[in-house]
């Protein structure tokens, strides 16, 4: 396909070399395991092809990628799994660009656009669904503090009951520690979720050190039980709901706040992924009409 370049000697200038440095990098800026399994599936097999194909991370340019691209294209995988490999691939590339060893590479154009897919919303009627099967004290909590605060699932588990603080008359006050990107922030959940966890408060340790939600075994409930509450829940009451969809939810829900205070509150990195968070339907609009309409006293 391509005239093998000479390679440097040096091991450090090896395209799966500089994907273990990659690697590395993002394990010790804490990112979730499941942001790692997704590198090992996408940037990781580009870079043996590109060793494989004799590939020099010093003068990698964008023609290899396309013929990378275009091979993933021919195998028959979809829009959406070639672009989540080209935006991987783009990830380790500039990082070697800020380690000075890869040029720029100009990704403009290389990458199929994934067809639009509109993301699921937990609204306030499937939540009332799902309180409405009946669920542990612990369950209730847990879904009402995801609801009506937008913390993340893991989040949600990293919770020690040092973190809430229930003094605030109205609110309860939420300390999010270590959250994505390891940047802690404060957000706030009302006085519903308040109360369910006052009440499950009392059914387990709940010292500064321990954390909030349990398993049944008595240790710390991780993202799987976190996502065990809403399939159950969701199978009685035949609607499905996931925590991101909760946190979805979270977003709309207060999507008349202004954008910088509603980043704040979920702890995005980017103001433009708190924008695409807040879907407005044509409900929403409606809704958002009338109060207008009839706060403007219309003749």
């Amino acid at each position: 396909m391509f005239t093998a370049k000479k390679r440097n000697t040096s091991p450090s200038q090896t395209f799966n070399d500089l994907y273990q440095d990659f690697y590395n990098q993002r394990v010790s800026s804490q990112v979730s395991e499941g942001t790692l399994g997704i590198y090992e599936y996408t940037a990781k097999p580009f870079c043996s092809w590109a060793d494989d194909q004799g590939f020099d991370p010093s003068t990698v340019e964008r023609r290899h990628v396309r013929a990378y691209i275009a091979e993933l294209t021919i195998s028959g995988l979809a829009k959406a799994t070639v672009n989540l490999h080209g935006r991987n691939i783009r990830a380790i590339l500039r990082y070697g660009h800020l380690e000075g060893i890869c040029p720029m590479v100009d990704f403009t154009g290389l990458l199929p656009r994934p067809p639009k897919k509109k993301q699921p919303v937990a609204r306030k009627k499937d939540i009332e669904k799902l309180l409405a099967q009946g669920p542990s004290l612990r369950n209730k909590a847990t879904i009402l503090l995801m609801f009506k605060s937008g913390i993340r699932r893991k989040e949600t588990s990293n919770l020690n009951w040092g973190d809430l603080d229930f003094s605030p008359r109205d609110v309860l006050r939420v300390r999010v520690r270590s959250g994505k990107g390891d940047k802690d922030r404060i957000t706030f959940a009302c006085q519903r979720a308040k109360k369910a966890l006052l009440k499950y408060r009392k059914t387990v340790p709940h010292g500064k050190g321990d954390p909030v939600f349990v398993s049944c075994r008595g240790d710390r409930l991780g993202i799987q039980g976190i996502d065990r509450i809403y399939k159950k829940l969701g199978k009685l009451a035949d609607i499905k709901v996931t925590s991101h969809a909760v946190r979805r939810g979270f977003a709309v829900e207060h999507r008349k706040m202004g954008v910088w205070d509603l980043q704040r509150l979920m702890g995005h990195a980017s103001i433009e992924t708190t924008r695409l968070y807040v879907q407005v339907e044509e409900d929403d609009l409606l809704e958002s009409y009338l109060e207008n309409y009839y706060g403007s006293n219309p003749r």
